[in-house]
């Protein structure tokens, strides 16, 4: 009896320094990445920052959290995150329900039901990621007092691939709503339902170098590939749809394809028309040419175009629209 009392004596004792040196670890992490955002030009602010849990897990809940970096911002109450005391590496990031969102003079209000994420790493010191998985119950973001966009929620996957620094990633989201002012600007017809009936897509994304704890300790992996298998939004009887691949160098330019499907294309011009988007000769000119790329083939009413990166420029179809986009994190 006194031996079995002795050993669990031991292992609780084991336990609890266990527990707590794992503690410590989550909150250097933590303090970590907090100085890398700093040192990419980030001011970081946090409230109290304390740990609880013990035996079981750990959660470890920041208030007050805030990111400024000039005119732009992120802010929330707080911050928790929560892990079984036996692995930190499966975590559970949960969010208040109330951010708050600047980008430049633009200041947004996400408010949103049980948004978390769920990050798990794979077994290793190097904590490289296997998947994040981020989802939320009903949202909406508000601008003035103004509902800008609303959702029935938010499913975003990002997992790892067999090949090394190669994601799956996966977005939905069901029951998007443009407000009332984006429905004014882009003169949206009466006969439009108040949401879409799909928003969201899937594909690839092939970073430099995988995702994992040095990433917190230097520049962040650049993509070098983002492959859309398939990235579609309906909104009635209007539809848009994308497909290709995208390879970037080193500086972020990228090269490659991603081919356009629009359905009911003539009904888009007419709203860009209402809306005076466009100067009136400008736009005769492009609903010309896209009349005669429209003969080239495809189903009636659908348009399909090609979108070309190259040499750092880029084109939609025989339309060159400038210089490219680069690419970066």
């Amino acid at each position: 009896m006194r031996r079995l009392i002795g050993l669990l004596v031991i292992a609780a004792a084991l336990w609890s320094g266990w527990w707590f040196a794992v503690s410590y670890g989550v909150r250097q992490g933590i303090e970590a990445a907090i100085v890398q955002q700093e040192r990419r030009g980030w001011d970081v602010a946090t409230g109290a920052v304390e740990t609880r849990g013990f035996p079981l897990t750990h959660t470890t809940r920041i208030d007050g959290l805030q990111f400024i970096r000039g005119n732009d911002g992120w802010q929330t109450a707080w911050a928790e995150l929560q892990s079984p005391a036996i692995w930190p590496g499966d975590q559970t990031l949960r969010l208040a329900p109330e951010q708050v969102v600047q980008l430049g003079a633009a200041v947004y209000v996400l408010s949103a039901d049980d948004l978390l994420a769920h990050l798990r790493f794979q077994p290793g010191l190097a904590l490289t990621v296997d998947a994040i998985n981020t989802r939320s119950g009903p949202w909406t973001a508000v601008q003035n007092g103004a509902t800008v966009l609303s959702g029935d929620g938010v499913d975003l996957a990002f997992s790892a691939t067999q090949t090394p620094a190669r994601y799956d990633v996966a977005l939905d989201l069901p029951g998007l709503a443009p407000g009332d002012g984006i429905r004014q600007m882009i003169r949206a017809p009466e006969g439009l339902p108040r949401t879409l009936g799909v928003a969201g897509g899937a594909g690839e994304i092939l970073f430099d170098r995988p995702l994992d704890r040095h990433s917190l300790n230097g520049p962040p992996p650049q993509p070098r590939e983002i492959v859309v298998e398939a990235a579609q939004l309906t909104w009635g009887d209007l539809g848009l749809g994308v497909t290709g691949s995208l390879q970037m160098d080193a500086r972020g330019v990228p090269e490659g394809v991603l081919q356009i499907t629009v359905r009911n294309w003539k009904q888009v011009v007419a709203m860009v028309r209402d809306a005076q988007t466009l100067p009136p000769g400008l736009l005769n000119t492009v609903e010309r040419a896209l009349t005669m790329l429209s003969m080239l083939g495809g189903q009636a009413g659908e348009l399909t175009l090609q979108l070309n990166f190259r040499e750092g420029g880029m084109a939609l179809g025989p339309l060159p629209l400038g210089p490219a986009p680069l690419i970066r994190f």
